[in-house]
Parts: structure tokens; C-alpha cells; sequence
């Protein structure tokens, strides 16, 4: 960053003084994440304040620390000042991604794109990770300010990330006019074409792409987005034919996986992308798929690539010329829809429990109420545990087509799994951990640890060097909240899920440092499930608009839902019905 760079020449200080470790960062081959760019803003802060000069002159007097001296003894503090509030005013703003031919002496104001300059594609976002979401939100936004969105984008995706979309969007693109067409409230026929009339950006599933065909053809599209394209793998599947009927001026898949167990799962994307580019699947087959997967023909597999290279925008997170310096530890929440089964349970429950709270009193009104929070939580991981006794030793099999979290995870640890990295899963009822730990090994093929209160210490102590020094032992290790939140080192994984929430920010931190501690080498994702529409939903919202107050008067767990009122509790429990994934 040339700002950073001039103060290093002005000032004549050595760059570690600044927050620097090396001169990367001022030689234009790295640029600063938000992390990085705050440690030379609080150097700053230190060098203004006095307290750098007062640090260093403690050091034994020698050439070098004589000439730093001197260069402090030069210092012009008020333009420090102005440089460390334009430092700050960068750090405040979002960057997403663009190409440009020079670094040199860029201003703007608002958004603009993630640098891509000559070699180097330098991630400078501010707390987001630059992924397919955002840089589709960005290219909306560029049309946007060209003035070029002339008709409204179609986005598909799985019916368990519709939120997730509608919540990017309205963080990192909020001029982006965007309606949700998805749950039985949705607009049909004529009035679809009113509801969308304005809107920039339609959200829908994938079950509706086949459902509401006939509407979705009637408009003409200025873009059609499929996220997850894999959805689109089956040529013959009806909502890869749906898709193919829409009118749009062009097309973008979305995909970590565009092959997932064959070639032609690609042909079927890139059909969808250029209809007739890589011919008839038949000719493809013959040409391609056969020769490259059967008998290793790697002119085949040269052809192929060089044909499909311009289509494909690839990111590899192990290239480092693309991320150098990441925060080193990331939050996301993973918005989760309720499944049918688990949205009428739901219901039943709270209206039931509801009318039973108005009617109890004192201590044992606070109890019906914490123990509906349980049996909600508990339902918003899989209604199966609505069904178990505690402490049972009956072996339960489950799917995910009824727990929306369990599909979102299912999908997040495929893509771990197969990057080679390690994820540990914290859950506060140890029954669920021991349902889920036969349904993962069984889905993953892999083997998974389980540690909870009842492990023996030995065995204990087997599974976590297992996990931290094996490299072929488990790559996912479950753990109650309770019995492996605290004590353990798990620095191998450098993921962390929080599949059922604590509501206590200091009990889910402390559980996420077994990761993020000494020892750690890598980047850590913390991923927090949420279930949309749901108690989750709106305690979530609560605690991250008032953070510091939440940490107050929620660092008792649940204990403070058992002041609310009936009406108030009513409020916090009622169930979005729009938020549920229709039955496909």
C-alpha cells in the first residue's frame, strides 16, 4: 500500500515499528488484509502517544538504535495524525473485486472490487473471505452503477442457503432490490410478474426451478445464477431441463465441485453455461470422458482443459498468490432452514408449551420455560432427539431430509474432508453427538471421533492424540460442549462448528479457542448454525446487535428468557413459516 510505503521513507523507521513484519507489504507484492493494515494503525497510535520512543530507549545503546532515535526525534506527529485517520477510513470501507492496471494512486469512495494486479491478486477485503456470494454481489453492483441491470436476475440455489443469499445481499449490496420467491405465501401467475417488476435480484430454489416452470419462462431474464451447480449435474433431472428453458442474456454457475464423480457432471454445467459448445453428450463421451477416465489419455485431458480454461474463474485457497494474509481467525453464521416435519413440530410445541407457561408461576413457570428452550434447541438439530431418552444405549439411524442443519453440515464437511483439512463439532446434548457420529462415518466413510463426559480419561486421551498426530486418524471429532469445551488442545483442526448455540459468547469463545490457540499454524473458520425463523434466529440477532450488553445479560445461558413475559416469549418463539424448506 503506497500509503504505508511513504511513511516508511518519511519517517525512517524500521517497518516492524509500524506493525510490520517484512517488507512485503510496501515492495507491492503483498497487500494488507484488515488484520494486518490494524496492527499499523495501533503502531501508530503507539509511536503518537510517546510510548514507542520510551519502549525502545530501554534497549543497549548501539549504532542502530542511535539512528532509530534520531528518526523519532524527527517525527512529524500531525502528519502521522492525518495519515492514521486515512489509514482508518480504508480499513472502515468494503472492497470486493476488480481488475485494474495499476495500483498507483487509487481513490474511491463506497465499494469497489478486491485489486487483481499484473501477477498479483491481492485479497484486501474488509471481514469477508472472497467467495463466489460476494464476488457475484459485486458484478450485480458493478451493472448497477453502469446502469446496465435492465431486467432482474434469477438466482437458484438449495433451498438451505436462500437465507444466507437474501442476508449477503442485503449486507454487502443493500441498493440491490432483491425478493425471495420461495414458501406458499410466494407470488403465483399473473401476479408473479408485479412482485418482480422492480427487483434487481430473484432468489428461488431449486425444488420451485421445476414446480413453477411456466412462471419463470414467461419472464425474460437478464441473467440466470446457479449456485451450487452441481444441483445441475443430471442432464436428465427435471430441474436441470427447467433451467435450461429459461430466457436470459447470459449465464453463471456457481460450483466448488463442477466434477463430483464424472466428466459428464461438467459437460452438463458447462451445456448449461454454452449450449452446443462441447457438442452432444454422446460426442463428448466418445471424445473425452471415455478416453480421459477409462484409459488416462492425457492429450484428451490437454484438450479438454484448454477448452473449458475461458469459462472457468478458478480460486484455490492453497494458491498463494491469490491469499497471502487472511484474518487468522474468521466467524461465519450458517443460516439454516427448519425441514417440514421439523417447522409443524415446532409449532405444536411452542403453542402448546405457551398456554401451559401462562398458567404456572414463579420457579415453576421458569422451568416449563427452560425446558421448552431445550426441547426447541433440540429440535432444531433433528426431531429425532424429541424421541430418545436420556442416557438410552438404542441405536437411532437418521437422514437429513428432515434437520436443515444436518443437510448444511453433510455438505460443509464433504468439502473439508476433501481439502484435506480436520473440523471439530461442539454440541451441548450428548445424545445428538452419538446419533450423529454413526449417520457421518456412514455418509463420509470415514472414521469420526466422539468425546463426551461419560470417555474415559484414557481413552480420552487416545482419541485427541489420534486426531492432533495421526495423519490418518479421524479428520472429525465431535465433542460436547460441556466435556470438551475447556482443557484440550485441537490446533490440527482449523475448523470449528457450533451446531446448537450456547447463547453465552465467553462459553462458545472458550470452546473455539481448543483451535484458535498457540500452536495453530493455520487460518481457523468458526462456523455458528443458526435455524431461520426460529427462538435461534431472533436470540442470534440480539445478541450481535447489542454484543457488549448481550455478553452482560446473557452470560447466564437461557436464565433471562425466564423473565419475559408471556407476550414477549410468544414474540421471541413464533415461527416464520417463510423461512421453511418446502418439500421437494
Amino acid at each position: 500500500m503506497r500509503l504505508v510505503a511513504e511513511l516508511v521513507n518519511k519517517t525512517k523507521l524500521p517497518v516492524r515499528h509500524l506493525g510490520m513484519h517484512n517488507t512485503v507489504y510496501i515492495d507491492g507484492s503483498q497487500e494488507f488484509s484488515p488484520a494486518s493494515l490494524e496492527k499499523v494503525i495501533n503502531s501508530i497510535e503507539h509511536i503518537i502517544s510517546g510510548t514507542a520512543e520510551q519502549e525502545y530507549r530501554q534497549l543497549k545503546p548501539s549504532k542502530w538504535t542511535n539512528q532509530t532515535l534520531e528518526a523519532y526525534s524527527l517525527l512529524n506527529i500531525l502528519e502521522l495524525e492525518i495519515n492514521k485517520t486515512r489509514l482508518q477510513k480504508l480499513l472502515n470501507q468494503e472492497v470486493y473485486y476488480c481488475q485494474i492496471e495499476s495500483i498507483e494512486d487509487i481513490e474511491y469512495e463506497g465499494w469497489v472490487y478486491d485489486f487483481e494486479v499484473s501477477k498479483n491478486h491481492n485479497f484486501v477485503a474488509n471481514n469477508i473471505l472472497c467467495h463466489n456470494t460476494i464476488q457475484t454481489i459485486a458484478f450485480l453492483l458493478n451493472k448497477q452503477e453502469q446502469e446496465a441491470l435492465e431486467a432482474p436476475t434469477l438466482l437458484v440455489c438449495p433451498t438451505s442457503v436462500l437465507g444466507n443469499w437474501e442476508r449477503e445481499v442485503k449486507k454487502f449490496g443493500p441498493t440491490l432490490k432483491v425478493i425471495v420467491h420461495h414458501g406458499d405465501k410466494r407470488a403465483k401467475g399473473k401476479q408473479f410478474a408485479k412482485a418482480i417488476k422492480d427487483k434487481h435480484l430473484v432468489i428461488t430454489s431449486y425444488a420451485l426451478l421445476y414446480r413453477d416452470e411456466k412462471i419463470l419462462q414467461t419472464i425474460k431474464w437478464q441473467s440466470v445464477i446457479v449456485d451450487e451447480a452441481q444441483n445441475i449435474k443430471n442432464p436428465e433431472a427435471k430441474q436441470s431441463q427447467a433451467v435450461r428453458k429459461l430466457d436470459a442474456s447470459f449465464r453463471i454457475a456457481l460450483t466448488g465441485t463442477p466434477v463430483e464423480n464424472r466428466l459428464s457432471e461438467l459437460w452438463s454445467i458447462l451445456d448449461f453455461l454454452n449450449p452446443g459448445y462441447l457438442g452432444q453428450k454422446q460426442f463428448f463421451q466418445r471424445r473425452f470422458a471415455i478416453p480421459i477416465e477409462k484409459y488416462g489419455d492425457t492429450n484428451s485431458l490437454q484438450t479438454l482443459r484448454s477448452l473449458v480454461q475461458p469459462f472457468i474463474l478458478r480460486r484455490l485457497k492453497t494458491d498463494k498468490d491469490i491469499i497471502q494474509d487472511l484474518p487468522e481467525k474468521q466467524e461465519n453464521t450458517i443460516f439454516c432452514p427448519l425441514a417440514n416435519e421439523q417447522a409443524m413440530l415446532y409449532q405444536n410445541i411452542v403453542e402448546n408449551s405457551l398456554a401451559e407457561i401462562e398458567a404456572a408461576d414463579g420457579i415453576q413457570r421458569k422451568g416449563k420455560i427452560l425446558a421448552l428452550l431445550v426441547k426447541l434447541k433440540q429440535l432444531c438439530n433433528h426431531p429425532v432427539l424429541l424421541q430418545i431418552k436420556k442416557g438410552s444405549k438404542k441405536k437411532v439411524e437418521i437422514g437429513d431430509k428432515n434437520s436443515g442443519k444436518l443437510q448444511r453440515l453433510g455438505a460443509m464437511l464433504e468439502e473439508i474432508i476433501s481439502e484435506g483439512e480436520r473440523a471439530i463439532i461442539f454440541t451441548q446434548f450428548a445424545e445428538w453427538g452419538k446419533i450423529l457420529q454413526p449417520y457421518l462415518e456412514k455418509n463420509l466413510g470415514r472414521e469420526i471421533s466422539f468425546l463426551y463426559g461419560a470417555t474415559r480419561k484414557n481413552k480420552r486421551e487416545e482419541m485427541v492424540d489420534q486426531f492432533q498426530l495421526d495423519p490418518q486418524g479421524p479428520p472429525i471429532m465431535i465433542l460436547s460442549l460441556k466435556a470438551g469445551g475447556t482443557g484440550l488442545n485441537l490446533t490440527r483442526a482449523n475448523h470449528v462448528f457450533h451446531f446448537d448455540r450456547w447463547w453465552n459468547p465467553a462459553v462458545e469463545n472458550q470452546a473455539t479457542d481448543r483451535v484458535f490457540r498457540i500452536g495453530q499454524t493455520r487460518n481457523v473458520q468458526v462456523h455458528k448454525f443458526v435455524c431461520t425463523g426460529t427462538l435461534e434466529e431472533k436470540i442470534h440477532d440480539l445478541i450481535e446487535s447489542k454484543k457488549e450488553l448481550a455478553e452482560q445479560v446473557v452470560g447466564a445461558g437461557e436464565q433471562w428468557l425466564t423473565e419475559l413475559d408471556t407476550d414477549q416469549l410468544r414474540n421471541l418463539l413464533i415461527l416464520d413459516r417463510n423461512q421453511v424448506i418446502e418439500d421437494e
